[in-house]
């Protein structure tokens, strides 16, 4: 009997029904991942430099979010440490000195937050328009290092995420564009959850009709969580998890760990379902394929998504 671990993140605004939302999970073979977790957890420490764990791919995408440990007065640390201060050397000191609007608000909200707190995206993004403006050179050295940061990330998602596990790591998502008839925000959480989970189930049980499918969960797109989402996952994962693995005639069975804030101590397998998330998210809205939006996944996360375009239709 095989296990599986599959982590979830989101990404879109499930509160807009006319706007696009996905549910995407990292879905990996057996134990590994949790007996792992916190040497996965130090690797991904070592990669986002600059960032307090756990690194949040829509705050690193602002490449000025890579200042916000050095303006609250804490070192790097790792082995990319002298690069990241080298990518940062120009910009710091107009963060830490610059009377500009933008400068100020990002000084303020870094410093009255607290310690690892993450900063709001708002004022994070009026620095880094402001940054690209009146100091470009400054601005694209953070930007290499965040892309240098991804690249690292992308080395270590397709070689060393193979070590100890039967298979790699495998995307599985579900994807809704858009409609005003799409119903609340729980109903479209709860039928892009269901969605995912089928499609994970049926992975397994193609694999292994004595699969045992562990479910891990992240609740911070919305504060507070939608009223009911976790009670319902849990039941929908029982039911669907027993509807599926009948039809493969196996003892399989389907669990849901409970859900972790995504906080210091999350597990690091939500850590990278939130990259590939939002990765994939922003790749869907823009591609014209899913060979497009696939490669766009591979290319910015290094891992590779369960390839059947149907269940993902795109726009023509």
């Amino acid at each position: 009997m095989r296990i599986w671990q599959l982590y979830l993140d989101e990404s879109g605004d499930f509160d807009q029904p006319n706007e696009a939302v996905l549910v995407a999970g990292v879905l990996f073979e057996g134990r590994a991942l949790p007996q792992q977790s916190a040497t996965l957890r130090a690797r991904i420490a070592s990669i986002f430099v600059g960032s307090a764990y756990p690194p949040h791919a829509a705050h690193h995408n602002v490449a000025s979010s890579l200042l916000c440990e050095a303006l609250a007065g804490r070192a790097p640390e790792g082995p990319a440490a002298s690069r990241f201060l080298r990518a940062i050397e120009r910009a710091l000191p107009i963060a830490q000195g610059s009377t500009s609007p933008e400068a100020r608000t990002l000084r303020e909200v870094v410093l009255s937050g607290e310690p690892r707190l993450r900063v709001p995206l708002p004022p994070l993004r009026a620095f880094d328009v402001w940054l690209r403006k009146a100091a470009p050179e400054a601005h694209q050295a953070l930007v290499q290092e965040r892309d240098a940061q991804r690249v690292d990330l992308v080395r270590f998602a397709a070689e060393g995420l193979q070590a100890g596990t039967a298979n790699g790591p495998l995307v599985v998502a579900a994807w809704h564009r858009g409609s005003a008839a799409a119903g609340t925000a729980d109903a479209r959480y709860e039928a892009l959850y269901d969605t995912l989970l089928e499609r994970a189930l049926a992975f397994a049980a193609h694999r292994d009709v004595g699969a045992d499918l562990q479910v891990h969960l992240a609740t911070r797109h919305r504060r507070p969580p939608p009223k009911h989402v976790a009670a319902l996952n849990q039941a929908n994962t029982r039911a669907l998890g027993s509807a599926l693995l009948r039809r493969a005639k196996g003892p399989s069975r389907a669990f849901r760990y409970s859900a972790e804030v995504y906080g210091d101590r999350v597990a690091p397998g939500i850590v990278l379902a939130d990259f590939a998330s939002n990765t994939l998210f922003s790749a869907l809205r823009a591609a014209r394929s899913w060979d497009q939006a696939h490669a766009s996944l591979r290319d910015g996360t290094g891992l590779v998504a369960q390839a059947h375009c149907a269940l993902l239709p795109l726009a023509a």
